[in-house]
């Protein structure tokens, strides 16, 4: 049997965690519109939901198109000629369900929008 050491078992295991938040909507579901949600992997980037369902840049997985707090983003909503929401350039991104949290769930961030 191979081992590794505690420095690899240690960054796979934070590896994983990133990419497996404990989003509720890891699974299955999605958020609902107008609802405020953040980046699992970085608090900082937080936005309103303003789309979510299927898209033609993407086939087989639902998408949530959200409207970020600050200009991180890559588009006003539209993605190769099709507008799926309205909002000011670079503000728009879209992720999947599973890699956002709501922001209700981030107490630092919870704290800050009120």
């Amino acid at each position: 049997m191979k081992h590794c050491n505690t420095w690899q078992y240690g960054k796979l295991f934070w590896f994983r965690a990133l990419l497996r938040c404990a989003s509720p909507w890891l699974d299955e579901g999605v958020p609902e519109v107008g609802q405020r949600v953040v980046y699992c992997s970085d608090y900082g980037l937080a936005g309103v939901v303003k789309f979510v369902g299927a898209t033609e840049f993407s086939d087989g997985h639902d998408w949530v198109g959200i409207m970020l707090d600050k200009p991180r983003g890559k588009n006003d909503g539209r993605v190769k000629d099709k507008q799926y929401f309205t909002c000011p350039p670079n503000h728009g991104l879209f992720m999947r369900a599973k890699v956002l949290l709501p922001e209700e769930a981030v107490p630092d961030r919870a704290e800050q929008s009120q």
